[in-house]
């Protein structure tokens, strides 16, 4: 995995803090679920089996079910106090389904 680049928004916004990357579920409108890499400001609480990075001075954890390109970017959405972090160009492995869920019904 390739270090990630940090934009200046971003770096603003951590104020030096360190960034943790992880996948996050997502619940579908219409059923399903999905995986996508989200951002939070502040070290995880168990750093053993992260991927560590120092990005010109910024500390970046990241999970190991999170899969980087050759190129992948933490930026900011949204204006003001309102920004919030965002991943770009990553992958997550996909969530499994539990047993009881994906188990079709014997006919």
């Amino acid at each position: 995995m390739t270090p990630p680049h940090l934009t200046g928004s971003a770096v603003d916004l951590l104020d030096g803090r360190p960034v943790h990357v992880r996948s996050s579920r997502r619940n579908g409108c219409c059923g399903g679920s999905a995986a996508i890499p989200l951002a939070e400001a502040g070290a995880p609480d168990h750093t053993d089996d992260l991927v560590r990075f120092d990005v010109g001075g910024t500390i970046v954890y990241v999970d190991p079910d999170v899969r980087g390109g050759p190129s992948w970017t933490i930026d900011t959405d949204g204006f003001a106090r309102w920004r919030r972090l965002v991943v770009l160009g990553l992958d997550v492995t996909p969530v499994s389904e539990p047993a009881e869920q994906s188990a079709q019904p014997s006919t």
